[in-house]
């Protein structure tokens, strides 16, 4: 008798299923269960792993552009610091030239009080110390 042939009323198809037997059936329903509940793991795992480093990512550039921002603003109040302690000196300059040491004393005790200064020195270009104002407070 040949497989795929009637027999007795009853098609009776042998030789070419592969579950046949009780053994062979268990052996793959526990395989397939395996192998689905291992790639629902993978799955699961690799979209985990994808957002947390693209959240890690994204929290970084966060945080390195807030920081590239606190620089940029430093630089900024730095220069605003140096234009403002610059800006009266045509004023100091032509005081001391003249030999009148009450105008550029007012005007350095006004800036070494609105930046909360001890000591404001005047200095050359050679950086060598010319006047120094004190705080009121103590000598140093």
């Amino acid at each position: 008798m040949k497989p795929g042939r009637f027999h007795g009323g009853k098609a009776k198809v042998t030789g070419w299923l592969p579950f046949q037997s009780l053994r062979s059936k268990l052996i793959f329903s526990f395989l397939l269960a395996v192998l689905a509940g291992g790639l629902a793991s993978s799955i699961i795992g690799t979209r985990m792993v994808g957002n947390t480093i693209i959240g890690e990512a994204q929290k970084k550039g966060r945080q390195d552009l807030m920081s590239g921002g606190m620089i940029y603003q430093q630089k900024l109040d730095r220069i605003r610091d140096v234009l403002h302690l610059t800006a009266p000196r045509d004023l100091i300059l032509r005081a001391l030239w003249g030999r009148n040491a009450e105008i550029p004393r007012r005007e350095l005790e006004s800036i070494r009080r609105g930046y909360g200064l001890e000591v404001l020195p005047i200095v050359d270009r050679n950086y060598e110390r010319k006047h120094r104002y004190f705080s009121t407070d103590e000598k140093i």
